[in-house]
């Protein structure tokens, strides 16, 4: 069995008031597949033998040819994103984090495709990316009505906290 990882280069990124070129998409599986342990102990090395963390999950978020295809018919409408896959080599290490397990904030954020209106492929997909300091200087392009100095605005900031953290719980 082949099974294939896909990413997105995203031009024009939109992520608060700025735009970024070069904004590498992780794609993953959402859920809906699972396999028989005799097919997870083909894919994950010492499979049984170590107790399970995440292997199970880090296969069960990789795609089959045939959604890579879908994948490919579905993004393929968006400008400026280019499609990419490599196959998975098998069978994998038993220590592997499965993307979604990959906690989000400081920079790393989640996307849930299947969330938008015009989703429409037939299984689900998300995504997982990262805008670090050194996207901020190198990649970053100023927003399209430009507001701003380079970074993130104070009061953008305290109005994203205002909305995570109630007023009656601590706030960082």
């Amino acid at each position: 069995m082949k099974l294939y990882r896909a990413w997105l280069k995203v031009d024009d990124f939109q992520c608060c008031d700025y735009f970024y070129d070069g904004v590498i998409v992780d794609l993953f599986r959402d859920g809906g597949k699972t396999y028989t342990k005799e097919e997870y102990g083909s894919m994950i090395k010492n499979y049984g033998k170590v107790e399970p963390w995440g292997e199970e999950t880090y296969i069960d978020e990789l795609f089959t040819l045939e959604e890579i295809k879908e994948i490919y018919k579905y993004f393929k409408r968006y400008n400026r994103t280019t499609i990419h896959h490599e196959e998975e080599s098998l069978p994998i290490e038993n220590n592997l984090m499965p993307l979604g397990m990959i906690p989000c904030g400081g920079g790393t954020e989640p996307i849930w495709f299947s969330e938008h209106k015009s989703y429409s492929l037939s299984f689900n997909v998300r995504g997982i990316y990262t805008l670090t300091c050194e996207d901020d200087l190198k990649k970053k392009k100023y927003p399209r009505d430009t507001r701003g100095k380079i970074g993130v605005k104070y009061r953008d900031i305290k109005r994203a906290w205002r909305i995570i953290w109630p007023k009656s719980e601590v706030k960082p």
